[in-house]
């Protein structure tokens, strides 16, 4: 999985170079913020920048997007073509994911890159259901994932990108160490700004790496990234 497909990193316009650092290895990317800070619209980039690159992707979401997120600038647009590799499925449901998962190995058309929008949503509905602990939906969610991505790369060639990108709005110290036992792979977008009105994202991409700091600005018309900071 590779930052890449999100932020225009390889632009010649960005002063920023990721060639000497190794990307940490994980199968699952986790985007973790408040509300309207472009969480959705970092997903869709992921899946539109995966999807130019003719790979199967499913994004699921509870319920229609009333409108495509607004793009990342500088990264591949939602093009028909493109689009045509994108595969939307609403569930409302709980019981709808958990069947997906559990019978993805029956599908005809295994996608090499699976997109959740809101785990909380379907997290919060087994909590109410089954009257249990957010670890315990939340592992069991975790559990599926993980079989499902095991078996999508099972279903394709080797070195062909087998990856999963998940949202959620808990941002608690006791909800992200609970994440992090299933990926280490974790950017949050924290909801502060700068001394410019930019919002602030903070994220780990590499395992030799120092925490990372993206500014960023969001439009009606696009994600744009103001600059980025890396602690040293």
């Amino acid at each position: 999985m590779s930052m890449k497909h999100i932020f225009p990193f390889d632009s010649h316009y960005l002063k920023w170079c990721h060639s000497k650092v190794e990307p940490i290895n994980t199968d699952i990317l986790l985007l973790s913020g408040d509300h309207n800070v472009g969480k959705t619209c970092l997903l869709f980039q992921a899946a539109v920048s995966h999807a130019s690159e003719e790979c199967h992707v499913t994004y699921i979401c509870p319920s229609p997007l009333s409108s495509l997120p607004a793009p990342v600038h500088g990264m591949p647009s939602p093009e028909a073509k493109v689009l045509q590799n994108l595969k939307f499925l609403y569930m409302s449901s709980t019981d709808e994911l958990v069947e997906y998962l559990s019978e993805l190995h029956t599908s005809p058309v295994v996608s090499q890159v699976l997109i959740l929008d809101d785990l909380d949503y379907y997290v919060n509905q087994i909590q109410f259901q089954e009257h249990g602990s957010s670890e315990h939906s939340i592992a069991m969610l975790f559990a599926l994932i993980k079989d499902a991505v095991v078996y999508m790369k099972s279903k394709h060639t080797a070195g062909s990108p087998c990856v999963t990108y998940i949202s959620t709005h808990h941002t608690s110290a006791h909800q992200l160490g609970i994440y992090k036992r299933f990926t280490k792979n974790i950017w949050t977008l924290n909801g502060s700004v700068d001394e410019d009105g930019a919002p602030i994202m903070q994220c780990k991409p590499f395992s030799s790496a120092e925490p990372m700091t993206i500014h960023y600005y969001i439009t009606e018309d696009c994600f744009r990234l103001k600059n980025i900071c890396v602690q040293k």
